[in-house]
């Protein structure tokens, strides 16, 4: 029955090299993305001196326009049926603006603004990767067997799980020993390795290369 071939159908699955691009690529991204989403605002307190209102305040712009492209982003990346360029581009900016919060880390005083900007800024690149992303693995998954998808979709729910559980046992400890500065060079180190990552996925760059030859499940080709 379909009980009996479901192993065999994840085995296929993860016989995929895109799909433990996917898996590996998500992990890391998820770090700076969680460690946001559970301790930004005591980040911004403790490492700037921000009062509780102006912590909420540039937590606020974060979650504004990391919604605001999650949404412009993803339908944007429908129309053209893109995915990989919106990934690696809202990756970059990530990339770029955790780099300047680390160098804004060693400075004495920082105005407001600049962390309200650089914070909004983060909040944007980071929606306009996962909108894409979360599109790209549920394509590669289909290519693969439609009938996965729920599959994949848990797979990925745990994986979101076990790396909360990972920032937040580990976080306290690096920040510990090593301050916030540490902890977001280890954020910007997982970025970094999920932008080569990205050329992993299965899709094309390019418009006119939509045509690119999809999963075939036998292809021995792009099997690990």
């Amino acid at each position: 029955g379909a009980d009996a071939t479901r192993p065999v159908r994840m085995r296929t699955l993860f016989g995929h090299r895109a799909m433990w691009a996917h898996v590996i690529g998500i992990s890391v991204w998820l770090v700076l993305y969680l460690t946001l989403s559970l301790f930004g605002q005591s980040m911004l307190s403790d490492t700037f001196g921000l009062d509780a209102a102006s912590a909420s305040a540039v937590m606020s712009g974060f979650w504004v326009l990391n919604l605001g492209t999650l949404v412009v982003v993803g339908r944007l990346s429908d129309r053209l049926q893109l995915r990989k360029p919106f990934i690696a581009g809202g990756t970059a900016v990530a990339v770029v603006m955790t780099g300047y919060l680390v160098v804004l880390v060693g400075e004495p005083s920082i105005a407001l603004p600049r962390l309200l900007v650089t914070g909004a800024l983060l909040g944007a690149g980071m929606g306009a990767a996962y909108a894409p992303w979360m599109a790209a693995f549920s394509e590669n998954t289909e290519d693969i067997d439609p009938r996965l998808q729920g599959s994949a979709l848990g797979v990925y729910n745990f994986l979101a799980r076990a790396v909360a559980v990972a920032v937040a046992v580990l976080m306290p400890r690096v920040v510990a020993l090593g301050g916030w500065s540490v902890w977001l060079v280890v954020c910007l180190a997982c970025l970094a390795v999920f932008l080569p990552v990205t050329a992993l996925f299965r899709g094309p760059w390019r418009r006119h290369d939509r045509s690119e030859e999809r999963f075939s499940r036998n292809a021995a080709t792009d099997l690990v």
